[in-house]
């Protein structure tokens, strides 16, 4: 039997009106989109729709924002990553239960992933401290000997990625 899952009403909770994250804040977008429950056809949320302009501010609050966290340790990228892991562990069955509702996913394999995207997070908190470049030896033409190369890793700023509904938070971890 597959478990139905309940509408959340938590924090973040998905009934009402949901806004934009830009820079930092959350912002009352211009256009809005009702999502329905796969089940039930109700509508679980109004969610937003960026217009080209809120798109753009975005963009441009990511970009700044990418400077920022270019200038980070790694210990502090690491130490946010190890705060996500943190909180949506405190949050897990929140998480699960909202991924079903909007996704049609059975709450099983719901909750299955919010584990998964858990582990995700804390394997890139870990990685973070880890992340460097390379060290070769460049002896291997004439003129190279007693030589070494180098790689240096940089972030290289803002990207935009689109992901699948069928995972809907783990693949948005994979990117992050």
């Amino acid at each position: 039997m597959v478990e139905r899952p309940t509408t959340p009403k938590g924090r973040c909770g998905v009934s009402g009106r949901k806004k934009l994250f830009i820079d930092g804040r959350w912002v009352e977008a211009q256009n809005y989109e009702s999502l329905k429950s796969p089940y039930s056809e109700e509508t679980i949320a109004e969610i937003p729709q960026a217009t080209i302009l809120e798109t753009e501010s975005a963009i441009a609050a990511a970009d700044r924002a990418a400077k920022v966290m270019a200038a980070m340790s790694s210990h502090q990228r690491a130490e946010i990553l190890g705060k996500v892991t943190s909180l949506l562990s405190e949050r897990a069955e929140e998480a699960a239960r909202l991924i079903a509702a909007e996704a049609a996913k059975p709450l099983a394999m719901a909750r299955a992933e919010v584990q998964r995207t858990i582990m995700t997070y804390k394997f890139s908190s870990e990685e973070a401290r880890r992340i460097h470049g390379e060290q070769f030896a460049v002896d291997a033409a004439p003129g190279g000997e007693n030589r070494t190369a180098y790689t240096v890793r940089e972030p290289l700023g803002a990207v935009g990625a689109i992901t699948p509904f069928n995972f809907p938070m783990n693949l948005v971890a994979h990117k992050v």
